[in-house]
């Protein structure tokens, strides 16, 4: 389920990271099927921010990293339909 605050780190990591691509952003948080690599994107932006800010030096994810590991499911669990 897409809660607010998964709605808000989306859209704030796509335009920070793919400002070009806020359009996969709000599409899929509105329920519009995207193509593979649309979800493949939006999979590899989401991966990139967990790898940049969301593990601690022990490479253990930390609140942000936790977040971003939901986001991910919600995203990836979009392709069981397909």
């Amino acid at each position: 389920m897409m809660t607010e605050r998964k709605k808000s780190l989306l859209r704030d990591l796509v335009e920070n990271r793919a400002p070009e691509s806020c359009g996969l952003a709000e599409a899929f948080i509105s329920g519009t099927a995207l193509t593979d690599p649309q979800t493949e994107l939006l999979v590899n932006l989401i991966n990139d921010e967990f790898l940049a800010r969301g593990i601690n030096a022990d490479f253990e994810p930390n609140a942000l990293g936790h977040e971003l590991e939901a986001l991910l499911d919600d995203v990836n669990r979009s392709r069981l339909g397909r």
